[in-house]
């Protein structure tokens, strides 16, 4: 009889006890957290400079007891300082001032507050510092395009300004002059011995015929003598009151007799 009532009563028991240690779970204080095995470890590897270490330690310190924000304010440090990883420092330090808040209603901890904030304007700084060197890199690019697009259009102008020069070199060839001949008629011309005494005597000079030029697109004086083999001066003087600052396309000027 003993044994049967003790045996109905012993599921209640284990129920009382189980709940009895899930409150002390959740409630145990800052000393119970840090004499925990796995965060005393953690403490002697930060001590050592064993960061990595430290980090493993503490996290089986939460695994233990996930209620842990002296764990979490360890893992929160050790990220902040020393691995400068923000956003896991940043859920730490939330982690710790949750915990501490529903322990003690009305609690603050300025340091870590400041800590926290602290983390925001890194992570913050570190996405805006990204996104601006994506920005700067799409600017980069679109002028290199730009750059392409306007050295295929130099390319192109200067090849259709060189074919447009030589279509108005071909429309203004230099003037060929036929040879001028005086020769009489051939049953009136006297032997090769009375021709060269008749040369000798009365030697023949042709008239100067006149010539003339007419300007093409980005012609000038000297240009145009060189062209003709004669001086610019020459070309000046044939030219009076000609202008080379204010000379037309089309217009047509003298050229010296030679």
């Amino acid at each position: 009889m003993l044994w049967e009532t003790r045996r109905r009563w012993l599921p209640a028991i284990c129920a009382l006890g189980l709940l009895a240690a899930g409150c002390d779970l959740l409630n145990r204080t800052t000393g119970d957290e840090e004499r925990e095995p796995h965060f005393v470890r953690g403490l002697n590897w930060q001590i050592q400079g064993q960061t990595e270490k430290a980090i493993e330690s503490f996290t089986h310190s939460l695994q233990s007891n996930p209620n842990s924000a002296a764990a979490h304010l360890a893992l929160g440090d050790l990220h902040y300082k020393q691995t400068k990883n923000f956003i896991v420092a940043a859920h730490h330090y939330t982690e710790y001032l949750r915990l501490k808040s529903a322990r003690q209603p009305g609690f603050r901890d300025q340091g870590v507050e400041d800590l926290f904030k602290n983390c925001e304007l890194q992570i913050a700084a570190k996405y805006a510092d990204s996104v601006g060197r994506r920005e700067q890199q799409t600017t980069v690019d679109s002028l290199r395009v730009r750059v392409a697009v306007l050295e295929d259009e130099n390319r192109t102008l200067r090849k259709m300004a060189g074919i447009e020069a030589l279509r108005v070199t071909a429309t203004n060839p230099p003037p060929f002059f036929p040879p001028q001949t005086n020769a009489p008629p051939a049953a009136n011309r006297p032997g090769p011995v009375a021709e060269t005494v008749r040369r000798s005597a009365n030697p023949v000079t042709a008239a100067p015929t006149a010539r003339t030029h007419k300007v093409a697109a980005n012609e000038t004086p000297s240009g145009i003598a060189r062209r003709y083999g004669i001086s610019t001066k020459a070309l000046l003087a044939a030219n009076p009151g000609l202008k080379p600052n204010q000379m037309r396309v089309g217009q047509v000027i003298n050229l010296p007799a030679q």
